[in-house]
């Protein structure tokens, strides 16, 4: 009887719908109170996963390989990744004009400091259940001579509170909030440091373009790119609620508008916790 190999479960997470697997759970712990709860939920999605890979596979039901699930989701978050560095690419892309025309060590560090804004978030995941999923991770750790071990792995956690989460956002978001201090007796993130990242953000993007202008004055096309970057930023962190909203608008970039008066918002903060 042969077992599943990992590039087959590699290959059957490829023809995988993430939003289709959401909706299974969902289906399944709203129409199957015999589970229980989450772990008879997800135990039976994965189990179900694992048969319908098998028949995929032409492969006889068991044994089932004991690493499916750590290849299978692995393969999920490398597909999220694949398609959120594409989808970044080809929204960069209409700005080539604009970056191919810059020293492209700027460039590498320009996307280094957007990228210190982007992992930060304001949502606070409420949910008592996915609460205590997140709990116990923090909870089950080893004291290691590399320092500590998360004893659940973390891909895993974050795929269990992508299904929990009746509106959920996507796995990556999940993976990183298992990694935020708890607050107040709740994992939250820390709205005042995510603010603090899109002020200082805004500050040295101000100084940023004023350096690697193309031309004397600033054209268009790079005014767009800057209030994109910004405009992505803010919805990242959710410092401004009224700055920087809908489609970009040059107007954005004109005087006491939504740059300029962020800009001086973001000086005064950064002055404050200096002193």
């Amino acid at each position: 009887m042969s077992e599943l190999s990992e590039n087959q479960i590699r290959e059957y997470a490829q023809s995988c719908d993430l939003e289709k697997l959401h909706l299974q759970y969902q289906m399944t712990s709203n129409n199957r109170p015999d589970l229980v709860n989450h772990n008879g939920y997800y135990g039976n999605l994965i189990y179900f996963i694992q048969a319908k890979c098998l028949e995929e596979c032409n492969l006889s039901p068991g044994p089932f390989n004991s690493n499916f699930e750590q290849y299978f989701i692995d393969e999920l978050f490398s597909i999220e990744s694949n398609n959120q560095i594409t989808d970044f690419i080809n929204q960069c892309r209409k700005y080539d004009s604009v970056t191919d025309k810059i020293n492209q060590t700027n460039i590498n560090e320009l996307w280094k400091k957007f990228g210190e804004v982007m992992i930060h978030t304001s949502r606070i995941i409420e949910d008592k259940s996915q609460q205590e999923l997140i709990k116990n991770f923090h909870n089950l750790y080893a004291d290691t001579s590399q320092g500590i071990r998360f004893l659940i792995p973390a891909d895993q956690t974050a795929f269990r509170l992508y299904l929990m989460d009746e509106s959920p956002i996507s796995l990556q978001f999940y993976r990183t909030y298992l990694f935020i201090s708890e607050l107040d007796g709740i994992y939250k993130p820390n709205k005042r440091a995510s603010k603090e990242a899109f002020h200082k953000f805004n500050v040295w993007l101000d100084d940023f373009y004023k350096d690697n202008k193309l031309r004397h004055r600033l054209e268009d096309k790079e005014k767009e790119f800057y209030l994109y970057l910004l405009k992505e930023a803010n919805r990242i962190t959710d410092t401004f609620p009224t700055y920087f909203q809908d489609d970009i608008n040059l107007e954005w970039w004109g005087q006491d508008m939504d740059r300029a008066n962020s800009l001086k918002q973001s000086r005064v903060y950064l002055e404050k916790i200096d002193d």
